[in-house]
């Protein structure tokens, strides 16, 4: 019953930190309009750019719950190797989670340099 209570805990706490991020359906973080269509590439590109920076927020966020959750794990382990194990491995997945955060990023400016280069002689 204590590892249901401590995973709906986590559930909550992670709905209500992405609940800002909600935000971001009607209008874009410099406070233009998100594209409703690619009518041109202009409107792609800025749609792929809206979606990586709402997957950078996600899994930012996401990584910092399980960062604090892991140094959670580390205090009330009590000096049990296995309690401590399982904490390290929770803040190496936190890790692993900034390490795809930062990636997305970067994919999302090579798409972004791929699609704005304009073709010679036109």
């Amino acid at each position: 019953m204590n590892k249901f209570k401590g995973a709906v805990t986590i559930a909550s706490s992670m709905v209500l930190a992405s609940v800002p991020l909600l935000a971001f359906g009607q209008i874009g973080a410099g406070g233009e309009s998100i594209p409703s269509g690619f009518q041109s590439v202009t409107g792609f590109r800025n749609f792929i750019t809206s979606i990586g920076n709402f997957l950078f927020a996600i899994l930012l966020v996401i990584a910092v719950i399980f960062i604090i959750f892991a140094a959670y794990k580390y205090l009330v382990s009590g000096g049990d190797p296995e309690k401590v194990k399982s904490a390290s491995n929770t803040l190496l997945y936190a890790l692993v989670a900034v390490v795809v955060a930062l990636l997305a990023r970067g994919l999302v400016s090579l798409v972004k340099t791929f699609v704005s280069t304009s073709v010679p002689g036109t």
